[in-house]
């Protein structure tokens, strides 16, 4: 399970930024690397929660909110030892 906490400090809804998330070894050489998009993750927005399994996020970040993110992930045969996860836009 992957479980990022966006926060949009703006006063305004922006849109949602991707996550590269990269696994590596103990050499800190990268196993595997994905981007994920919100709309495949499953979500709660605070203060008030209005997630729900198969919902989508809103199209964009609501403002001055933070949003908890979540994909459901397997990872076959692989044995990460640690990981770096960035935000960005596409």
């Amino acid at each position: 399970r992957l479980t990022v906490v966006l926060r949009n400090k703006a006063p305004i809804a922006l849109a949602w930024p991707q996550l590269d998330l990269s696994l590596t070894d103990l050499s800190g050489a990268v196993l595997m690397r994905r981007a994920f998009d919100p709309k495949d993750a499953s979500w709660q927005d605070s203060p008030e929660p209005q997630s729900g399994p198969g919902q989508q996020p809103p199209d964009a970040a609501p403002a001055d909110r933070s949003t908890t993110l979540q994909w459901r992930m397997k990872i076959a045969k692989l044995q990460p030892a640690g990981y770096t996860a960035d935000i960005f836009y596409p």
